[in-house]
């Protein structure tokens, strides 16, 4: 029993397999067929009417009756309504013409050695219905906005480096963090070092000699003494003495053991690098004092847009902590070299931070406003991009356009720059452009040139499309 079921089930797979594969094979000689049978006509009977529908090939018009066609197909024609063959859609009328069919294939090929394609005459009536609006070709200062992410940093022009002049021990820190806000001339700290009280001493002393000697009636000895003075009190600014500071040492003769230290620009303390107690050497980076009233932003733009960059261009930014708000500021600087990672360059900007509302590292959306001079442009509807080269529809005459090639520039929101194919002055086709574009597409495919081989009549052999080829090919 197991086996008669076994055997069984075998015979079920054989027929299963022994099916598809015919279908297969039926499925692969109807293709073969349809790819061999370029001249096939498929006609079709009904009680109503009678008429003929001709698969790629174009049906003679040398009678004047209409024809119709298949808008999806336009290698479908007839001389009679139907249905089309392939998807089934209505078939639609189209104009008759009085050119028999060599003059057309003449026609043709000489359209195709002109530097011009097949116009379309349009009705102003036709113009209201498919929304036609014609605009003049002409020139224009137009403006593009490159967005794009940057960040707020400190200002290096006035970044500063507060570092010691001498050696020695921070006795008295008076400015004891990061970001107290500082005033130029306030005092820092005072610092002890060995060096500068010697240097102090040997300044009183030399003061002292030339008080003696400065009306010395013999004049080598008091220019002498007057040449020591100058070169200790040089010393002493070299070690960061301030000339207050030495006048005072002229007046107490004593030389001080702390001596303060003083900040040289106002700004605010972005860093902080001492303690109190703390022994510095000569060169050691005491402070980093920061002027944040007038910051950069720094944000990197894509190599395409580069060619829209201008030193001097305005740039506006904003940020979520202040909704609303926004930011003016001018470009400075443009990167001379391109970041090999992220294909961007840099760009910096200049702005004056009122209230210190901007603060270092705060990311920020960035527009700069590009403006160009004069260019030719035309609105963007105005041009068809679906193949390799751009297309303008151009108004010839009233109710008469033709299609030209341009060679397109850089776009914006509203406009296309022309760089060649038309010229100032000339209208096209603002609005309506792709149903021209549409128009001319349908009457290149009936257009098409007919061979003697291929150009067959319709008393030829029939097919009927009730037959399982042409249901296949449906």
């Amino acid at each position: 029993m197991t086996k008669a079921k076994h055997v069984s089930i075998k015979l079920v797979n054989l027929v299963v397999i022994i099916s598809i594969l015919s279908t297969g094979l039926i499925l692969a000689l109807i293709y073969i067929i349809n790819l061999r049978n370029d001249k096939l006509i498929i006609s079709k009977e009904s009680p109503e009417h009678k008429h003929t529908l001709i698969y790629n090939k174009k049906l003679s018009q040398e009678n004047g009756k209409p024809v119709y066609t298949c808008p999806m197909h336009h290698q479908i024609t007839s001389d009679h309504p139907g249905n089309c063959p392939i998807c089934g859609m209505t078939l639609v009328k189209k104009k008759t013409t009085e050119v028999n069919i060599t003059q057309k294939a003449d026609s043709k090929s000489i359209s195709n050695d002109s530097t011009e394609m097949n116009e379309i005459s349009v009705s102003p009536s036709q113009q209201v219905l498919a929304n036609i609006a014609v605009d003049t070709v002409k020139r224009k200062i137009i403006s593009k906005d490159i967005n794009t992410v940057g960040r707020i940093t400190y200002n290096e022009k006035s970044l500063i480096h507060v570092s010691s002049w001498i050696a020695g021990r921070i006795n008295i820190l008076s400015i004891n963090f990061t970001g107290a806000e500082i005033s130029k001339g306030q005092k820092m700290m005072e610092i002890y070092s060995p060096d500068l009280v010697a240097t102090q001493q040997e300044y009183i002393t030399a003061y002292e000699s030339y008080l003696r000697l400065k009306n010395s009636s013999f004049k080598d000895i008091a220019d002498s003494s007057a040449s020591l003075l100058g070169a200790t009190r040089q010393k002493l600014l070299l070690l960061g003495i301030k000339d207050f500071q030495i006048n005072e040492l002229q007046v107490t003769k004593k030389p001080k053991i702390n001596v303060a230290i003083y900040a040289p620009a106002s700004g605010v303390i972005v860093k902080k690098n001492i303690q109190e107690g703390q022994y510095v050497n000569t060169g050691d980076i005491l402070f980093d004092i920061a002027n944040l009233s007038n910051v950069w932003m720094e944000a990197d733009v894509y190599e395409y847009e580069i060619k829209n960059l201008n030193k001097g261009e305005n740039i506006d930014i904003s940020t979520d902590t202040y909704s609303g708000e926004i930011f003016k500021g001018v470009i400075t600087f443009i990167s001379p070299s391109l970041d090999p990672m992220t294909k961007t360059v840099k760009v910096r900007a200049e702005f004056k931070n009122v209230n210190y509302k901007l603060k270092p590292e705060m990311t920020v959306n960035a527009r700069i406003h590009s403006i160009s001079g004069k260019i030719l442009v035309v609105p963007r509807t105005a041009v068809i991009i679906t193949g390799k080269d751009p297309v303008v529809w151009v108004q010839k005459k009233e109710g008469v356009f033709i299609p030209k090639k341009v060679k397109l520039g850089q776009p914006t929101d509203e406009y296309y720059s022309i760089l060649s194919g038309i010229k100032e002055g000339e209208k096209v086709a603002v609005s309506g452009s792709f149903l021209l574009d549409s128009e001319s597409q349908i009457n290149s495919m009936s257009d098409m040139p007919v061979t003697k081989e291929t150009n067959i009549s319709t008393s030829e052999k029939i097919i009927n499309p009730n037959s399982d080829f042409s249901k296949g090919l449906k």
